[in-house]
């Protein structure tokens, strides 16, 4: 009898890379029971879902050593991709949801999407012909100083204010 379970199991498994791509960082069925729980049934789902989050921030750990020192054309071509696009989707979405259940402000994550505006703002100007800065840099230096009234404006009510802290990198205009 579980000679005739596990034949059955290696089949749905075989079936399951048949029709779904390869994973690197956790095995197949882990990867069968979180994408199709209804035929790949686990009790420990707790368990599963801790082994697939620490695969993937190995992964993403990996990727942290290794984009750095790839030519700037691989990294670009790495950070267009849509799995980029759906790890920011995915924290946009976690925010969402963290500010309409009303859990508590996060100043990290605040201070994350303050440096991703900063940095889309240099990526903008770097991008944009020359002479194009004269008219964004006078709106990039208005954005940057009201984000630093923000972080002002908390530093001197204090927390429950709920106004996040943040500090200008440099200022390009």
């Amino acid at each position: 009898m579980a000679r005739i379970r596990k034949d059955i199991r290696e089949t749905q498994i075989r079936n399951f890379v048949k029709t779904n791509r390869r994973f690197s960082i956790v095995d197949t069925l882990n990867a069968a029971r979180l994408i199709d729980p209804k035929h790949y049934p686990y009790v420990q789902k707790s368990r599963l879902r801790r082994e697939i989050t620490d695969g993937c921030k190995d992964a993403l750990d990996q990727i942290h050593q290794l984009i750095g020192r790839l030519p700037v054309e691989f990294r670009n071509e790495l950070l267009k991709t849509d799995a980029v696009r759906t790890i920011r989707n995915f924290t946009l979405q976690a925010l969402r949801e963290g500010r309409y259940a009303g859990k508590p402000f996060n100043q990290a994550e605040f201070d994350h999407y303050c440096n991703l505006l900063d940095e889309a703002l240099e990526g903008m100007q770097l991008m944009l012909p020359h002479q194009s800065n004269t008219l964004i840099d006078p709106h990039a230096k208005a954005l940057r100083d009201t984000l630093h009234c923000f972080s002002e404006f908390g530093k001197t009510y204090g927390l429950q204010t709920k106004i996040p802290t943040y500090t200008v990198k440099n200022d390009k205009g």
